[in-house]
Formats: C-alpha cells, sequence, structure tokens
C-alpha cells in the first residue's frame, strides 16, 4: 500500500514536473521570437 502511494505521488509529480518543463520551453521560444 505504502509503495504503491509512493509510486503514484512520484507518477504525478513527474508528469507536473514535465508539463510545467514543456510550458517554460513554450515560454522562452515566445520571447526569442517577439
Amino acid at each position: 500500500m505504502n509503495i504503491m502511494l509512493a509510486f503514484t505521488i512520484s507518477l504525478l509529480g513527474m508528469l507536473v514536473y514535465r508539463s510545467h518543463l514543456m510550458s517554460s520551453l513554450l515560454c522562452l521560444e515566445g520571447m526569442m521570437l517577439s
């Protein structure tokens, strides 16, 4: 149970980090283009 909870939390954190990384990259690209 504890291992499953830790796995779920780490997976959620990875997804959030990935989407944040993508949005920051898009923002940086937009700043460079404008």
